[in-house]
């Protein structure tokens, strides 16, 4: 029986693209990532009073698509728990591709978010 490892026509890394891309964009597993992450840093930082008021995570994502879906599924988390707390979110570059007109960018950015440039 022939193996992967023998086939040299195989490209594990272009054949892993396409099901790697719908795992990480499912919505069902965004939400659970999310749900994890604000527990555990509930748990973890506020709870045990590490940050004195003053704590922050990271959440660091392939692209802004993606981190706008993540910024919407702990937005959504916080709110069901009734957190005092509130997801901000920023960019490295613009959100907005650079040929799109202002008035459009602006209907295009969720409520306060700006880009870091």
């Amino acid at each position: 029986m022939k193996t992967v490892e023998d086939d040299p026509e195989f490209d594990v890394k272009h054949a892993s693209k396409k099901p790697r891309a719908f795992v990480e964009g499912n919505d069902h597993a965004i939400r659970l990532k999310s749900e994890t992450m604000v527990d555990h840093f509930d748990s973890q930082v506020i709870v045990k009073h590490k940050s004195a008021g003053e704590a922050r995570a990271m959440v660091v994502t392939s692209s802004i698509a993606r981190c706008i879906e993540y910024y919407q599924a702990i937005s959504g988390y916080l709110r069901e728990r009734k957190s005092p707390y509130k997801a901000i979110v920023a960019f490295s570059r613009s959100p907005v591709p650079p040929r799109v007109p202002a008035a459009k960018a602006r209907s295009l950015l969720l409520p306060n978010v700006r880009p870091l440039v």
